[in-house]
């Protein structure tokens, strides 16, 4: 093999190199890598580098080894330069580095890199950026001759002539050096030369100072390299800024640097230069003449990086940062003086003014002050802004500003409060001079024609404006829009009419006159629709003086004007102007350059900041009563539970088990999460609440609220939005709370309307009753505590671990194998329950390794060693030797005695044999023969017989006194001699006598010895004589132990024992035996007794003998194996003994086998081993706890009281029983808040007038109220907080209204935290003692965005301002404790929330899915937009694009009922985009009036259009996205997204796409693809591709959502279930849903495929997961229906009892609402047919669905409603019906089997590999096409919506939504599409005909078949034409399980259309 190509060298170089390069050891070698690409290894290689020309050494690498299909790489890349060949070259020429890979000395590999050798002066462009600073040099005799004369400048300005650089950190004195160097080097009268063409990637000869001050040019790069050095020598940081073919300086102010050396991203010089921390300057422009000043360089640089010249910008190179790096100056290497040059001599530039950085943002670096005091001097300098940004101070005429010509100011504010109405008009339309002379009208008449017409005017109530009509419009258009959004957003009005000015100046000679308002008064814009005029009306606030003008005059003048501190003079008609005029000019008379003008001008004022400022310094005192702002400021770095000693918050999952019903009072509904917040709130804790977008904030602030009510708590409510307390006052309102709740804010703030809240709480009733409440929380924690209890004891874990739950899980769907026993159902703990699984798992592992191991079974030794081994196969060996003699004796054996022959000899056999030896030896012993074929049982009889009769004879002899022999006793006389002696004894004496001795005589005569007694011998002799016959006539007599009267009783047994033996072994042998007769001669030589024995003994004998050696050889093996010999035959003995032999080797397998098997039978576990051996075992833990669980589950059912008597109609009906009592307490929580709230004031009637009360009686009865709200307040210290207990208020209104010394707050809950800085929140915070902080840190940050009161540059400055600190953060920061709100209700589409979920929140939040399988919510609308960059930013195409789309959308909803009308809003980047959609939005409200009721303020929700910054707190049906940025008119796109390119932009992202409830439509000239994040390092414009890409692709674009469905159930319970419905023939899916929270089981609607007929929830563990009653059995399954789903609970305690029934129930309740929603269906099309063509749907939503949500809303019961509108406050949204979908049509209950083609594309062949990730690339589109036409060509004609699914399941999709059905769409290529009806057909090209062979595909349901397949089935079953029920006939053909309405029709229609096509 060659070697060269299996080596493969990689080397990376540098592409030029110079002497900076190698002076700062910039290497040229990058990375050396040599790869073996084949199978060998290569030993001793050398790799040697040899530079041309020799600017380096020689090098070379030696590699020992390099391993097969492997690579090294060197990571000593060093080379030794030779300098003094860099610094002699004075020109560029082209190097080269030779490399040789070497084996010995044979060349493997050679590889030559080209390498630019560039000059000493010369830099290689910006592939050598970090180098470039190599050329600064700051030390350079030239640069130090500039410094110089930059410092002799300074001086003679009259300025400190030290190049201090930042030491006095001041950033003013930062910008003069650099402008003092400016004009020293404008002194050197430089000349400009053109630098070569793209220097700036090519690079150029640099210019050293010596140069340039020799030959007096400069390139522009040369230039600002000379100012870097310059700038660098002064002590300041420069940076080098390239453009395209240009370069410029810039300095940093402060002492900061780039983040890197080289920053690509002109965001973050913007963002510097915006901060006033850095500036750039053309350095160019000191070449012009006249020399141009410093300022008009910085603006010119600036201009170059302005937005709309950002596309030239290159990259910055931050010198600093470059020196960090290592990178040194060049040695210069002169010698003397410099050189004057040749220059003319040119005046310096004289140095610019000192900037005022005082009207731009971020002079100041805000330092977090480390003592207390600082933090509160920190917070109220925060808040008191005295610089001329602000308009109270500088008031300058600008679009947001109305001049007011007005001759008679008192008149006009007189006419104001009197309540007039003037309408405004334009002075210049009117024209009042027309052809007059102004100047001869005022000559002749005295006065001014202008001034006269505005008089008349006046009187006329109109105003006139000095403007023409339209610039006039405009100007109040904005002025209109703005003070309504400041309304809305800070609760303040901020329109005023300024009435007077004071001209004034910094100082006498400044030429710069600036204006402050005097008078404010507080003015209102209103028109009655979008074309009628404006008019202004004085609004309810007080006429206020310019309170910052007199702080600002008294700070830096000194000047206190006294008299207007206070209450402002008043007239009989109210303010005293020319009193108030008179007494500023009094003030000012002696002030040079002050001047009182009586100028009117109408604008927007911020008083917000001065107010709280002087609130804060007011009450500095107080601060610290709150505990929270005391941490603030004593000790915010210590964590607040430690520093305050606060205990832990109240866990969601605690609530129900500590807190009874009763103490909670929350009328409104409330999650788990949500009541741990509120009880927290009861229980005094101070804490955060974070809540993210939809997840109940106000409800539950207004729970809050309540709850700390019903404890007596004064709660203060502050919020900056009135969006924000208006909902929270609303809900409490709609609950009957708002009789105790004042509301402060905004337009609420008008004194009638506060008067009348006061007085209606005053009057309300205080009647409640108390036992009601304890009736109903009793019986409610009753069901509550039940309920808990059914899912404590069915998921407690038992004394195993595991839980009733998971046990039916195991069991139930599954077969037990074997049944278990135990002795009670806590048997086991969980190790011993391990301990059972373990050795089942062990026992079943390692049968399968010893299950073939035949013949091991007698091996039971439990320890194994190779000793035991050999020792064991020996004993083997020996019973295998003792076999053949056994076998061949008892052949013959068998053979003699005639038994059959056999081929295997078996225990039986030979125990036929033994026993036939045994009557060998039995015969040889006794005489048998007598006995052989007796009866024994008779013989034994017999012998109990003679047993008796001998023992009487014995007896009987004993009893005799003579003796007799037994032939004379049987000749005895017995009955005579017994005669005789009666008579004689009868007789009379002497004749007795004689008789007795007669008859003794007698016997005596038989004796043979004795005497004999007669009266005691008769019985005796008569008993032996009778027993004497009985043993003569025994049947014994012939048996040879017969000894008549003295026959042994024992032998006789033992002979009839023996003889039974022996005939029980006859009996045996002889049933086996196979001849008979042959047998019986046998026995009978063998009984007959003979010399010698005979053969057959023998036989036996030497049989026994053999049997005996094998038993013996048989123990010693066992005694070795430890078990018993289990064994049929001995040959099957053998056999099993040589496989024992053969595989020895696994006896150490068995061994363990045999331990665990004892393991297994001592635990219990004998049926597992039975049914392992029996092969009854699949998976061996599967089915032990198969077995397991249904021995455990009856017994603790039975040990459950909950459980043991659980019945799903009974459960049931708890749980609704206890959502009405929830619902009835919710209900009472109202009233007991009331009563426990009660003022217990006396009434209106019994107050005096000079009281408390009196006053607001008074006040109550005025036409027009006299006392200002403060003034109530402050008249009213303890009764007012009696009477409004709960006050809502701003931070504004709370400084505004509430007195220094107002009476405390307990509690004061502040919600949109994350919105306000902590200076504008302590104040009211302060107001309380509990501070409850409510926000998402994840949300909007506070700004100065809306916080300015100037337009100038507005939006130029924040897009680079920083976002502020809020009092959320420092709260969280401060370790103030939080609780989550993770319940998401907002969206009724998981889509418009799953982008944030997994972006922003970690996937924490529940969100609930839809009940539709494909979601439509979010729709991306692609636009031809073009963005005006820096001419307007606004896209105007865009803007158009989205007026007509939300117009054509609420033209359409004006058809429906008023309360039926969706809500829609509009979001934009910016505010011009927002002004332009809004003045679009009045056109069509102009041109269609009938719009104008979208926008009325009297609506809760009117139509909204807001930006990034505003649209925070707001959230409609409808939202529009105006992406707004885009490619401008050259086609070139910035990475400037305005405020989101700031740090926590994406925050501001994160707010603009979870706005939305139902829909979200997201209008963009651009997609993701457009969007370059390597151009920056925003993270939110990161996101904002993201979400461009997730809005367009859809789910796939999202990691954490790439379908509805994970796949797998959640439990084996839930598997089981959905294998029982689907073989019910459902479609069930399992776990619906994306984020944690999941519907357990989907059951997809049969007749359309994109909607699900009903959700399945099971008792599991997401049921037992929830915290509390209230979430697992209301909350939850309330927001899933009110989002359309029907829910159907199964219990699993039911199904385990009664599988069979359970699945029923289940079953028709699903085709209970499958019949139901066909009605509904049938229903809507009806009323479509009637309804108006212009009534469309407004989103395109399936029919099915909207049939489907409409009939579930009507069909649920009204507590399930009220709760569903109680939980979700959304508009409901009317669905009209819309064209049928095709997918409407499928039935996807009717199944075609699986035969033949696979399904849906799942094992397809495809021609190509699926590729998810590049689906919607253009490139990709051939891929597409390729699949289509291979699916196509497989199953077509395929039904279009099958196509796409089954395309999207390749991709690895479960959903098909609209953007991917497009792009599959556009793909069809030559295809062709052919409509059936409603339903499309894809069909190969040219494949079209009336008939098609029929095909079974997989999961084809039958509305997916074409009707020409069809006519082909039809076609080839002639037969069904004479069918009597055709339809069914065909459904049999097609195998359809369940025949649906839908399907029946379709069938009918087909059979139908074919017969009549053949008629």
């Amino acid at each position: 093999m060659d070697t060269a190509t299996i080596l493969n060298l990689k080397i990376s170089s540098a592409e030029c190199v110079n002497f900076a390069s190698a002076q700062n050891s910039v290497p040229i070698l990058q990375s050396i890598e040599i790869q073996n690409t084949s199978d060998t290894p290569l030993e001793n290689l050398t790799l040697e580098l040899i530079p041309y020309p020799q600017f380096c050494r020689n090098r070379s690498w030696a590699v020992d080894r390099i391993g097969a299909q492997s690579e090294v790489s060197f990571s000593d890349l060093r080379l030794n330069y030779d300098f003094a060949f860099f610094d002699g070259l004075n020109e560029a020429e082209q190097g080269q580095l030779n490399f040789r890979l070497k084996q010995s000395e044979k060349v493997l590999e050679e590889q030559i890199l080209p390498l630019r050798l560039l000059a000493r002066d010369e830099w290689g462009g910006v592939g050598m950026a970090s180098i470039l600073a190599a050329f600064a040099s700051p030390n350079d005799p030239v640069i130090a001759r500039v410094c110089k004369q930059a410092s002799m400048l300074l001086e003679k300005s009259g300025r400190q002539g030290a190049l201090d650089g930042y030491q006095s950190t001041d950033p003013k004195r930062a910008y003069m050096l650099a402008a003092s160097i400016w004009s020293a080097i404008t002194g050197m009268a430089l000349s400009y030369a053109e630098p070569p063409a793209s220097f700036e990637t090519k690079g150029q000869k640099i210019r050293n100072s010596k140069r340039i001050l020799e030959e007096g040019l400069v390139t522009c790069l040369d230039g600002a390299l000379l100012f870097a050095g310059a700038l660098e020598a002064a002590g300041l940081n420069p940076a080098i800024v390239f453009t395209k073919g240009h370069a410029f300086a810039g300095v940093w102010l402060a002492d900061k640097t780039l983040p890197a050396i080289e920053e690509p991203d002109v965001i973050e010089l913007r963002k510097a230069i915006a901060a006033r921390e850095f500036i750039v300057f053309e350095t160019t422009l000191v070449t012009m003449r006249p020399v141009a000043d410093f300022n008009q360089a910085v603006k010119n640089a600036q201009g170059q990086l302005a937005e709309e010249n950002e596309n030239n910008f290159e990259r910055a190179i931050d010198i600093r940062r470059a020196r960090f790096a290592g990178i040194t100056p060049l040695a210069a290497h002169q010698t003397g003086g410099t050189s004057e040059g040749g220059n003319e001599e040119v005046a310096p530039a004289s140095l610019p003014p000192e900037p005022d950085f005082g009207l731009l943002p971020g002079e100041v670096v805000d330092e977090t002050p480390q003592t207390p005091q600082g933090r509160i001097d920190r917070w109220q300098r925060k808040l008191l802004d005295l610089t001329l940004r602000n308009r109270l101070l500088n008031f300058k005429e600008t679009r947001q500003t109305i001049p007011v010509l007005c001759p008679d100011l008192p008149k006009l504010e007189d006419m104001l409060a009197e309540g007039n109405s003037l309408r405004i008009i334009s002075l210049k339309d009117e024209n009042p001079i027309g052809a007059r002379d102004p100047e001869l009208y005022r000559q002749q008449h005295g006065k001014d024609i202008h001034e006269a017409f505005a008089k008349d005017a006046m009187e006329r109530k109109q105003l006139c404006i000095p403007l023409p009509g339209n610039e006039m419009r405009n100007r109040l258009i904005t002025l209109f829009r703005k003070a309504n959004s400041e309304m809305l957003e800070g609760g303040a009005n901020t329109l005023y009419l300024a009435v007077g000015f004071l001209r004034w100046k910094k100082a006498e000679s400044d030429p710069t006159i600036y204006r402050a308002p005097i008078l404010l008064l507080p003015v209102s814009l209103n028109r009655r629709s979008a074309q009628s005029h404006f008019c202004l009306t004085h609004h309810e606030d007080d006429i206020r003086i310019n309170a910052t003008l007199l702080q600002f005059l008294q700070r830096d003048l000194g000047l206190k004007v006294h008299k207007l501190e206070g209450e402002l003079p008043t007239d009989d008609a109210g303010i005293d102007v020319p009193l108030i005029f008179a007494h500023m000019r009094q003030a000012v008379r002696d002030v040079p350059g002050f001047e009182v003008v009586e100028d009117a001008a109408l604008s927007t004022f911020s008083f917000a900041k001065y107010l709280m400022w002087k609130d804060l310094v007011d009450r500095t005192d107080d601060l610290k009563n709150n505990r929270l702002v005391k941490h603030l400021i004593d000790s915010p770095e210590t964590p607040f539970e430690q520093a305050c000693g606060q205990a832990c918050l109240p866990l969601p999952s605690e609530i129900d088990k500590t807190i009874s019903p009763r103490e909670l009072l929350t009328p409104l509904p409330a999650d788990s999460s949500q009541l741990a917040a509120v009880v927290a709130a009861m229980k005094g804790y101070d804490f955060i609440v974070i809540g993210p977008p939809g997840t109940g904030k106000s409800q539950t602030i207004a729970n809050m609220i309540a709850q700390c009510l019903s404890v007596g708590k004064r709660v203060l409510f502050v919020a900056e939005k009135s969006a924000a307390l208006n909902v929270v006052y609303r809900r409490l309102k709609a609950y009957g709370l708002g009789d105790v709740c004042l509301e402060l804010h905004s337009n609420k703030t008008n004194r009638k309307e506060v008067l009348a809240q006061l007085g209606a709480a005053w009057e309300r009733s205080e009647i409640y009753s108390a036992s009601a409440w304890q009736i109903e929380t009793d019986r409610l924690k009753d069901t509550r505590d039940r309920l808990n209890h059914y899912v404590e004891q069915l998921h407690a874990p038992g004394s195993h671990g595991f839980s009733i739950f998971q046990a039916i899980g195991m069991v139930v769907g599954r077969r037990q194998k074997f049944s278990l026993k135990f002795d009670n159902l806590r048997s086991h703990d969980p190790a011993m329950f391990d301990r059972l699984e373990d050795t089942v798992s062990q026992a079943a592992r390692i049968y399968s390794i010893v299950c073939n191991c035949g013949g091991f079974d007698s091996v039971e030794t439990k320890d194994w060693s190779y000793k035991w081994e050999t020792d064991l196969v020996e004993r083997a060996e020996s019973v295998l030797v003792a076999i053949p003699p056994l076998k061949d004796t008892a052949d013959a054996l068998a053979e003699i005695i005639g038994l059959p022959k056999v081929e295997e000899i078996d225990l039986e056999r030979i125990k036929k044999l033994h026993q036939f030896y045994e009557v060998c030896q039995i015969t040889a012993e006794q005489d048998y023969r007598n006995v052989i074929d007796k009866e024994l049982d008779q013989l034994e009889k017999a012998a109990a017989s003679l047993g008796t009769a001998i023992t009487t004879i014995q007896q009987a002899r004993s009893n005799l006194s003579a003796s007799y022999d037994n032939t004379e006793l049987k000749r005895i006389p017995i009955d005579d001699i017994d005669r005789q002696w009666r008579e004689a004894n009868a007789k009379m004496w002497p004749f007795s006598a004689f008789g007795r001795r007669r008859v003794t005589k007698l016997l005596q005569s038989y004796a043979a010895n004795g005497k004999v007694d007669v009266a005691k011998e008769i019985a005796p002799l008569r008993q032996l004589q009778n027993n004497l016959e009985v043993v003569s006539q025994s049947e014994l007599v012939e048996l040879p132990v017969f000894r008549d009267e003295s026959t042994d009783g024992k032998a006789v047994s033992e002979y009839l024992e023996q003889a039974g033996r022996l005939q029980q072994a006859l009996n045996e042998v002889r049933r086996h035996a196979a001849d008979v007769d042959h047998f019986s001669a046998t026995l009978e030589a063998l009984l007959k007794k003979q010399q010698g024995k005979p053969e057959v003994a023998l036989l036996a004998e030497e049989f026994q003998s053999a049997l005996k050696t094998f038993k013996d050889a048989c123990d010693a093996y066992l005694i070795h194996a430890g078990g018993k010999l289990h064994f049929t035959s001995i040959e099957s003995l053998a056999k099993d003994l040589r496989h024992i032999i053969d595989n020895k080797t696994q006896l150490v397998n068995w061994v363990p086998w045999v331990v665990v098997r004892e393991q297994a039978q001592a635990l219990g576990l004998a049926p597992f081993l039975d049914a392992l051996k029996s092969g009854e075992i699949d998976n061996a833990n599967v089915d032990f706890r198969v077995a397991y669980f249904n021995w455990w589950i009856p017994l603790a059912l039975d040990d459950s009281s909950e459980l043991r008597g659980f019945r799903h109609w009974s459960h049931e009906d708890l749980i609704k029983e206890f959502r009405i009592r929830d619902k009835k307490v919710q209900e009472l929580a109202s009233d007991q808040i009331l009563r426990k709230a009660t003022h217990g004031l006396p009434n209106k009637d019994t107050v005096p007038r000079r009281s408390e009360l009196g006053t607001l009686r008074h006040q109550l009865g005025l036409q027009r109220p006299s006392l200002s709200i403060r003034k109530l307040i402050e008249g009213m210290p303890t009764a007012f907080t009696k009477l409004a207990p709960c006050m809502l208020m701003s931070p504004l209104s709370v400084a505004q209204y509430l007195p220094a010394d107002q009476t405390q707050f307990d509690v004061v809950i502040f919600d949109e935290a994350s919105q306000i800085t902590t200076w504008d929140a302590v104040g009211a915070i302060a107001r309380a003692k509990q501070s409850i902080i409510v926000g998402d840190p994840k949300q909007l940050p506070p700004t100065n965005f809306f916080g300015r009161t100037d337009d100038e540059d507005l939006d130029d400055l924040a897009e680079y301002e920083k976002d502020l600190p809020s009092i959320l953060e420092e709260a969280e920061a401060a370790g103030l404790p939080p609780i989550q709100l993770n319940w998401h209700y907002r969206s009724r589409d998981e889509s418009l929330i799953s982008f944030s979920n997994h972006h922003y929140y970690g996937g924490r939040l529940i969100t609930f899915p839809s009940p539709k399988t494909e979601s439509d919510a979010l729709v991306f609308h692609k636009n031809n937009g073009v963005y005006a960059r820096g001419t307007g930013r606004t896209n105007i195409e865009e803007a158009r694009e989205i007026v007509q789309f939300a117009k054509s959308r609420l033209e359409d909803w004006l058809e429906y009922p008023e309360e039926n009308r969706p809500t829609l809003g509009v979001i934009t980047f910016n505010i011009q985009q927002q002004e332009l959609i809004l003045n679009l939005f009045d056109e069509a409200r102009t041109a269609n009036p009938n719009l104008e009721w979208y926008f009325s303020d009297d609506r809760e929700e009117p139509l909204i259009v807001k930006n990034l910054e505003n649209i925070q707190g707001d959230e409609r049906d409808i939202m529009c996205f105006s992406i707004t940025f885009g490619k401008d008119s050259a086609g070139k796109i910035s990475m400037s997204f305005g405020a989101l390119n700031l740090d926590g932009g994406e925050k501001r992202l994160n707010v603009a796409v979870t706005r939305a409830r139902s829909e979200m439509h997201v209008f963009s000239s651009i997609d993701g693809d457009d969007i370059d994040t390597a151009r920056t390092k925003s993270l939110g414009v990161a996101h904002l591709k993201n979400f461009l890409d997730y809005a367009k692709k859809g789910s796939i674009a999202l990691p954490a959502m790439n379908s509805d469905s994970v796949g797998d159930a959640e439990s084996p319970f839930e598997e089981a279930v959905m294998a029982a419905l689907q073989n019910k023939g459902w479609e069930v899916r399992p776990q619906i849903g994306v984020s944690g929270y999941r519907i357990d089981l989907g059951v997809v609607h049969p007749d359309h495929a994109g909607a699900y007929l009903a959700g399945i929830e099971c008792d599991g563990a997401s049921y037992h997961s929830s915290a509390s009653a209230r979430d697992r059995d209301k909350i939850r399954e309330g927001v899933l229906r009110n989002l359309g789903w029907s829910i159907i609970r199964i219990w699993s305690t039911d199904w385990f009892m009664n599988p069979t029934d359970a699945l029923k129930r289940v079953h028709d309740e699903l085709e209970e609402l499958l019949d139901a929603s066909r009605v509904r269906e049938k229903e809507e099309a009806a009323k479509a047919q009637n309804r108006p063509e212009k009534q469309k749907e407004w989103r395109e939503a399936p029919e099915a669905l909207v049939a489907e949500i409409a009939g579930l809303e009507d069909s649920m019961a009204a507590p399930q409603l009220q709760l569903l509108l109680e939980i979700s406050p959304a508009t409901s949204i009317p669905l009209n019906p819309v064209m049928k979908d095709s997918s409407s049509l499928y039935a996807r209950d009717a199944q075609i089997p699986s035969k033949g083609v696979t399904g849906e594309g799942v094992d397809l062949d495809w021609p190509v590999q699926p590729n998810a990730e590049l689906f919607f690339d253009p490139e990709y589109r051939a891929v597409l096409a390729r699949m289509i036409d291979h699916l196509v060509e497989k199953e077509g004609p395929i039904e279009a919506n099958r196509l796409a699914r089954t395309i999207c399941k390749a991709h690895g999709w479960q959903r098909t939504g609209a953007k991917i059905r497009q792009q599959i769409d556009d793909c069809m290529g030559d295809n062709e599409s052919h409509q059936e009806d409603e339903v499309t057909f894809v069909w190969a090209p040219g494949t079209y005909r009336e008939e098609v062979p029929y095909r079974a595909i997989e999961d084809r349901s039958t509305m997916e078949i074409s009707r020409h397949e069809l006519f082909g089935l039809i076609a080839a079953h002639p037969e069904l034409k004479m069918s009597e029920d055709q339809v069914r006939d065909l459904a049999g053909m097609l195998e359809i399980k369940r025949l649906s309405a839908t399907v029946k029709s379709y069938l009918e229609n087909c059979l139908i259309m074919y017969f009549m096509r053949d008629s």
